[in-house]
This record gives C-alpha cells, sequence and structure tokens, in this order.
C-alpha cells in the first residue's frame, strides 16, 4: 500500500469528484494526508465540512480521517463573501490543526455562477491570519495548479 503525503485535487471541464459527501469518503479512504490542494471547486460550508471529521463515540474506535497540515484552495469559485464562511472555518480549523493555508480565487460570472474575488481588507482575512500560522491570499490565479510529474492523477472514470 502506498501513502499518499499530498492530494491534488482538480476540478475542470466535465471532470468532477462529486459531492462534499464524496470527497469526505475520499478523505477518509486516504488518512495519511497531510497536504490537500483543491483546485477549481466551490468553496462553500459544505465544502467546508467536507474536509473535517466526523465526531463520533470513543467506542467505536479512533477516527480514521486525514490530520491535514496544508490545505490549499486554488483557483476557488466564491458563491457569495468569505465572510459568509467563518463559522465554516472557524468548524474546520477546531478539528483539523492547518499550519498552512492558501486561498487563491477566481472572479467570474457566468449564467451558471457569480464569484467574487477576496479583498485583502476583507475581516476574515485578518482573522486568518491569527488562527493559520502561514496564511497567504491570492486574490486571483490565472492558471489551475501545475501537477507535477510525480504526482498520481486519478480519474473519475
Amino acid at each position: 500500500m502506498t501513502s499518499i503525503n499530498k492530494l491534488v485535487l482538480t476540478r475542470n471541464g466535465g471532470t468532477f469528484w462529486g459531492g462534499s459527501s464524496t470527497l469526505h469518503n475520499l478523505l477518509g479512504y486516504t488518512p495519511k494526508v497531510k497536504t490537500l490542494v483543491l483546485n477549481g471547486f466551490m468553496l462553500d460550508l459544505a465544502m467546508l465540512r467536507a474536509l473535517r471529521p466526523i465526531p463520533r463515540p470513543r467506542a467505536w474506535g479512533p477516527v480514521i480521517f486525514p490530520k491535514l497540515k496544508t490545505l490549499e484552495f486554488r483557483y476557488a469559485k466564491l458563491a457569495g463573501p468569505l465572510v459568509d464562511l467563518k463559522p465554516g472555518f472557524e468548524d474546520l480549523l477546531s478539528r483539523q490543526r492547518i499550519q498552512r493555508m492558501v486561498i487563491g480565487t477566481h472572479a467570474q460570472e457566468s449564467e451558471y455562477s457569480v464569484t467574487r474575488s477576496i479583498d485583502e481588507d476583507d475581516e476574515l482575512i485578518e482573522w486568518f491570519k491569527s488562527k493559520v500560522p502561514e496564511f497567504y491570499l491570492f486574490p486571483e490565479i490565472n492558471t489551475i495548479y501545475k501537477i507535477n510529474d510525480d504526482t498520481w492523477q486519478l480519474w473519475n472514470a
């Protein structure tokens, strides 16, 4: 069995990894992941819930879920103001000990969605800087995160 330390998931065009429950299940099968990079996904409360373990009784044994250290949202799509997601981030950061977080957004308007880029003055950005040791904000990323040759590419067949 191969240990996966870094998992990069990209949603582009017709490729889709399913909803937040699919992502949560995938993470349950990759408990050694320390770095998660999500490219082109909608950043919403459901996505944030998928990134944290679900509480369960101690009698059931240890929780099998990654203990993420690095979390990157690249080319993220926002359906509204980032501050609306603060309760989800508070919950996520109380269950995961994230040491490094990157948020890169793509501002795009279409008939299907309206996304807004992040403003450096956003009150949530200041909150992040007080909670995450290494927090980086990229208001717009014009290209999807490049996948290295040593990264396994998984397809949803």
